[in-house]
């Protein structure tokens, strides 16, 4: 009797563990790689004002990053930082991640390079300049 008790309780051990295990195995072989970014959220484009953009994210449980298709360095916890050096306007980056189980995930996301912002803020200092000098100038005039 104690016997097949026993053996009932090893059978529903072994079944539980071959569910976990083709969990396991779905979730290792069947599930992308996720490429998180601290910037971008969910977004694929932001706007930015910088020539130089640091991009930073994570990559979990991967063997091989590259960003353009120029591999990028990542520490222990898949963490990255990238320096991206922006053109005019629209740059696009090419980023992917090969999982230890050779699981290939890409993502694109874009970059515009807002230079009309940073030019009306040149502009909009060299008028403030020019009025502050034809200031000086009224003042000096009326003081004569």
């Amino acid at each position: 009797m104690f016997f097949i008790k026993f053996k009932k309780y090893l059978v529903f051990v072994f079944i539980l563990i071959i569910i976990f295990y083709v969990i396991y195995q779905f979730k290792i072989f069947y599930l992308k790689q996720e490429i998180v970014l601290d910037d971008f959220g969910d977004k694929k484009s932001i706007v930015v004002n910088e020539d130089v953009f640091v991009l930073k994210g994570q990559v979990l449980d991967s063997k091989f990053f590259s960003i353009n298709g120029n591999p990028v360095l990542l520490d222990k916890e898949y963490n990255f930082s990238k320096k991206l050096y922006l053109s005019d306007f629209q740059n696009t980056f090419v980023l992917k991640t090969i999982s230890k189980t050779d699981i290939e995930t890409q993502r694109t996301i874009t970059i515009f390079k807002n230079k009309t912002k940073k030019e009306n803020v040149d502009l909009k200092e060299k008028v403030s300049e020019k009025s502050e000098k034809s200031k000086e100038s009224k003042e000096k005039r009326t003081e004569e």
